[in-house]
């Protein structure tokens, strides 16, 4: 809560700070500010979710998030259709978030309620801070290329972007945190065995690249011939784009597994040197896109900054026996040959 009430007063005091960087003007002033009762939830219910999962109480947390994200939907299109503004557009998100943490809450009430803080909430707290300040730079990495393409290309280039991104960021997001949510309760199984860990962490990187990669090599072939089918002729422009957002999003599953393993063994200044060594990546490929008006610069260099912040955190990781690099590596070449003979 202590976080979220930091955030919330960050998002609400820098309300025209935030529009402007993106948008120029003023309309969504207000609409950013009723976000701010998202943020403040956010991190709370992150906590309580965790919680349920660590009970193993899947079935009960997936219907409550069913049940919850149904109240949000349907109060939020009422809000729309009665005040028909921006600000009935977060309602659902809001609505739903609150709807969570109080089905969670009811049940668990005993464990998940804030209550007095001990030393060892102040340990969490601190691990806490750290992956807030990780997120915030992934989150900076990701929306530098769709901030350049929006504020200085135009709201059209932008369309075609943010379209690009909803069938290939979306569906490779979905997939990671599916593989997160299973791999955390399993890990807690294992912590204090190093050699499981070890075998499990690779495991997973394998499996999580298995599955991204050759998914994305395929969108890079298939999905700008859909692109005029899914949405139209009018948005043919967006097949130049969708390919290279394919190659660079399959990366994400693989990527954040990695982090985990990172985040896990409390290697924060790792994924920091990383995540910075990504951004300076990808600064220049933006000011190209930005100076021949190609947004297709930018989604490579989101891809080029992908690889080289998971090259170097695959370094970090062997360094520190987390995963076995040599297996790894094998199989990141089969990967690629596989990919390779497809696109050929």
């Amino acid at each position: 809560l202590l976080l979220g009430c930091l955030a919330a007063a960050a998002v609400a005091g820098l309300a025209d700070v935030w529009v402007s960087l993106w948008a120029g003007g003023s309309d969504a002033v207000v609409a950013v500010r009723w976000l701010a009762l998202s943020t403040l939830i956010t991190p709370y219910m992150g906590v309580i979710v965790a919680f349920a999962r660590r009970a193993g109480q899947f079935k009960f947390l997936a219907t409550v998030q069913l049940l919850s994200a149904a109240l949000g939907m349907v109060a939020g299109i009422a809000l729309i259709f009665t005040f028909r503004n921006a600000e009935s557009l977060v309602a659902s998100l809001i609505i739903t978030q609150y709807a969570i943490v109080v089905g969670v809450g009811i049940r668990h009430s005993a464990s998940v309620w804030p209550g007095r803080v001990r030393k060892h909430d102040l340990r969490q707290l601190r691990f806490s801070f750290a992956v807030t300040g990780t997120n915030t730079l992934y989150y900076i990495q990701q929306n530098l290329p769709r901030w350049s393409i929006g504020r200085f290309l135009g709201n059209v280039e932008l369309g075609y972007w943010n379209r690009a991104e909803v069938v290939t960021a979306v569906p490779f997001q979905s997939v990671q945190n599916a593989i997160l949510q299973t791999m955390y309760p399993q890990f807690a199984h294992i912590e204090n065995d190093v050699r499981r860990q070890k075998d499990g962490w690779t495991d997973m990187l394998v499996l999580s690249a298995w599955v991204g990669v050759p998914a994305g090599t395929i969108g890079y072939i298939v999905l700008p011939v859909l692109i005029p089918l899914l949405y139209g002729t009018r948005w043919t422009d967006v097949g130049s784009i969708v390919g290279v957002l394919a190659l660079a999003y399959c990366l994400l599953p693989t990527m954040s597994v990695l982090a985990a393993g990172l985040e896990q063994r409390g290697m924060f200044k790792a994924i920091l040197i990383s995540l910075f060594l990504g951004i300076a990546t990808i600064v220049p490929f933006c000011f190209a896109a930005v100076n021949a008006r190609d947004p297709v610069l930018a989604g490579i260099g989101l891809g080029v900054s992908f690889v080289v912040q998971h090259a170097l955190n695959l370094l970090f990781a062997s360094r520190s026996r987390l995963i076995d690099i040599r297996r790894i590596l094998v199989e990141y070449l089969l990967i690629g040959s596989v990919c390779l003979i497809v696109l050929v």
